[in-house]
C-alpha cells in the first residue's frame, strides 16, 4: 500500500483570539502579521467555501482515459488507468474522494501529490494521495541542477522515505520555480488573517455586547406598578412580526426611540463583505459561487458560470491530465492513451440555448442525431450517423445545374 498507510494524523487547531476588530486591523497585537495554518485557513467561511467548490468540480468530472484509432478516438475501459481515475484508485477510497483531496491540497497548499504503486508489470494498480506538508521536493549536488526526488515523512515517527519522481505524481500549482508551488496560505496571509480579526470581532460582539433594537425613556422615575404595566404593553401589544407597524401610543411624557446601526458597526458589515470578495479573487471564483448575490443578474450569472469553467476550473483540469500523462502512463504508450476531463456538462446552457445550437450543427453538417443525442445522454437511434449537407452551399465556380437523373425519365447522362 506504500507509504499512505502511515498518515493518520490530527491537527492541533490554534484559537484565534478575540481582541476588538479595530486593533487587530490598526496595530496592538501584531496579528495581522501571524501565519495561517491550514485548518486556520479553512474555519474561514469563503476560504473553505472556494476551496471546497474547485475540489468538488474537479473531482466531480469524468476523466477518462481515450486510447487514438484510425477512426479518432474511443474509451480505453480496459487499460489500468481508467480504473484508477474513474472509480477506485485505491481499496480505501472511491475517485472523486481521492481527487479531491489531492485537489484540495493543490489548492490550499501550492502543490498536490499522490504516491503510484505499481505491479511486477511495470502498470499502476494503485494512487494514494500524499499531504502535501510531508512532501518535500529535493535535489542532489550533482550535475548543474542535480537529480530530483521526493522526501517523504511520517509525523508520528518521523521516518523519511526518499521517493523516485516516477514514483509520485505531483499536481503543480502556480509557481516562480519548477520544483514547487506557491502556497496561497503564504500568498495570501494578510487577507486570511484580515477575515478572521472580522469574523472574532463580530464573534465578541454578539457573545458579549448589547444590542438594543429601540428605547423608552422618560425624564420621570415610574413606580414599579407602572413599570410593569408598560412592559407588559409592550410586550403584548408590539412586539413580534405580526404585531409590527401598530400605532404605539405613551403615556406620562414616554419617549420611543429606534436604534439604528452605528457606522462603527456598519464598517464592520462592508468589511466582511469586502473579505469574501477578496477571497473569492485569490482563487478566481465568482462570488455568486460562494454565496454573494449582490452584483449577479439573470443576464450575467452564465456568462460568469462560463467564465468559472474556463478561466478557473480548466488551468486545474490541465495541470492533472498533464502529471498524469507524463507520470501514469508508460513513455512508450502515451502516443496512443491519454487522459481528458469531460467538460460538456459544465459548459451546457438552458434548454433552449442547448436546442438552438444543436439545430445550428445539425442544419450546417457537423452534427448528426446521434451526435446530439450522445451529448444529451441518450441512446442512438437507427440511421441517425448521417450527416446533412446544406445545398446553398458550393465551392465558388462550381456548376450548380440539376444532373440529368434527377429529372423524369432521364437515363443520367448529359447531353
Amino acid at each position: 500500500m506504500g507509504v499512505f498507510n502511515f498518515f493518520r494524523r490530527s491537527e492541533k487547531q490554534d484559537v484565534t483570539g478575540s481582541e476588538p476588530f479595530w486593533r487587530k486591523i490598526f496595530g496592538g497585537s501584531g496579528q495581522v502579521e501571524k501565519a495561517v495554518s491550514a485548518m486556520q485557513a479553512m474555519q474561514t467561511s469563503a476560504f473553505y467555501a472556494c476551496v471546497k467548490l474547485i475540489a468538488e468540480t474537479v473531482g466531480a468530472l469524468p476523466f477518462p482515459v481515450l486510447k487514438l484509432t484510425p477512426d479518432g478516438k474511443t474509451r480505453a475501459f480496459d487499460f489500468p488507468l481508467y480504473k484508477l481515475l474513474n472509480d477506485k484508485p485505491n481499496p480505501e477510497q472511491i475517485a472523486i474522494q481521492f481527487r479531491e483531496m489531492v485537489t484540495a491540497n493543490l489548492l490550499v497548499h501550492g502543490d498536490g501529490y499522490a504516491e503510484i504503486e505499481f505491479d511486477d508489470n511495470g502498470q499502476p494498480v494503485a494512487l494514494w494521495p500524499l499531504p502535501t506538508w510531508c512532501v518535500d521536493p529535493v535535489r542532489t549536488t550533482t550535475g548543474v541542477r542535480g537529480e530530483l526526488y521526493y522526501q517523504v515523512t511520517i509525523p508520528q515517527t518521523g521516518q523519511q522515505f526518499q521517493m523516485p519522481p516516477y514514483r509520485i505524481l505531483r499536481i503543480p500549482g502556480f509557481a516562480m520555480e519548477g520544483d514547487k508551488g506557491l502556497s496561497p496560505l503564504a500568498m495570501a496571509r494578510r487577507a486570511l488573517n484580515l477575515s478572521q480579526a472580522a469574523e472574532s470581532f463580530g464573534y465578541d460582539f454578539f457573545a458579549n455586547g448589547t444590542n438594543v433594537g429601540a428605547v423608552v425613556s422618560t425624564d420621570k422615575a415610574l413606580t414599579d406598578k407602572a413599570f410593569d404595566r408598560l412592559r407588559t404593553d409592550l410586550r403584548d401589544k408590539y412586539e413580534g412580526l405580526g404585531k409590527s407597524h401598530r400605532l404605539m401610543l405613551l403615556e406620562e411624557g414616554l419617549k420611543f426611540e429606534k436604534n439604528t446601526i452605528p457606522p462603527n458597526d456598519a464598517q464592520f458589515l462592508e468589511t466582511r463583505k469586502f473579505q469574501l470578495t477578496d477571497i473569492a479573487r485569490i482563487f478566481r471564483v465568482p462570488p455568486h459561487m460562494v454565496g454573494d448575490l449582490e452584483r449577479a443578474t439573470f443576464s450575467n450569472i452564465e456568462q460568469q458560470d462560463l467564465f468559472f469553467v474556463k478561466h478557473t476550473i480548466l488551468p486545474y483540469l490541465r495541470r492533472w491530465e498533464q502529471a498524469v500523462h507524463n507520470t501514469c502512463i508508460p513513455e512508450e504508450l502515451q502516443h496512443v492513451y491519454y487522459a481528458e476531463h469531460n467538460v460538456e456538462g459544465l459548459l451546457r446552457g438552458d434548454v433552449a440555448s442547448r436546442y438552438k445550437s444543436y439545430s445550428i450543427g445539425r442544419q450546417w453538417g457537423w452534427l448528426s442525431v446521434n451526435d446530439i443525442r450522445f451529448l444529451e445522454n441518450l441512446n442512438k437511434v437507427e440511421d441517425g450517423d448521417e450527416y446533412l449537407k446544406p445545398l446553398n452551399m458550393v465551392p465558388l465556380g462550381a456548376d450548380t445545374t440539376p444532373s440529368a437523373n434527377n429529372g423524369e425519365g432521364g437515363d443520367g447522362s448529359e447531353t
